[in-house]
C-alpha cells in the first residue's frame, strides 16, 4: 500500500531523495514472491535482512531498537545520520514533512 506513495515522492522530490528498500521478512522466499508479483511500475528490488546477528547489527548501527514496528521508514542524510524515523505506515500527507527535511534551507 505504501509503495505507490513512496514512488510518487521519488518523482516529486527527484534527486533530493533516493529510496532503498530493505525487507525483514522471516524468509527470503517471501521477499522474492512479493517482488515477482509486483506490477511493471512496482518495486523491482529490495535487500533482504535475515533475522539474527546480521539484522541486529544493522539495526544497532542505525541506533534502532531490535524489534521495530513494521513497516519502518528511516531517512538518512548523506553522512548516514538519521534525520527522521517512522514506525508504521507513511501517508501521502507526510510528503510535506519529508520535503522540508530534504530541501536545503535558503540563505
Amino acid at each position: 500500500e505504501e509503495l505507490p506513495i513512496l514512488f510518487a515522492w521519488q518523482q516529486q522530490l527527484g534527486s533530493r531523495v533516493a529510496f532503498t528498500f530493505v525487507s525483514m521478512d522471516d524468509d527470503e522466499r517471501q521477499l522474492r514472491e512479493f517482488l515477482e508479483k509486483q506490477p511493471a511500475t512496482g518495486l523491482r528490488q529490495s535487500q533482504w535482512l535475515p533475522d539474527g546477528a546480521v539484522r541486529q547489527a544493522w539495526l544497532e548501527a542505525l541506533g534502532l531498537r531490535s524489534e521495530p514496528q513494521l513497516p519502518l521508514q528511516v531517512l538518512l542524510d548523506p553522512k548516514g545520520m538519521i534525520r527522521c524515523q517512522i514506525e508504521g505506515a507513511v501517508e501521502a500527507k507526510d510528503l510535506e514533512t519529508l520535503a522540508a527535511i530534504v530541501t536545503p534551507a535558503k540563505k
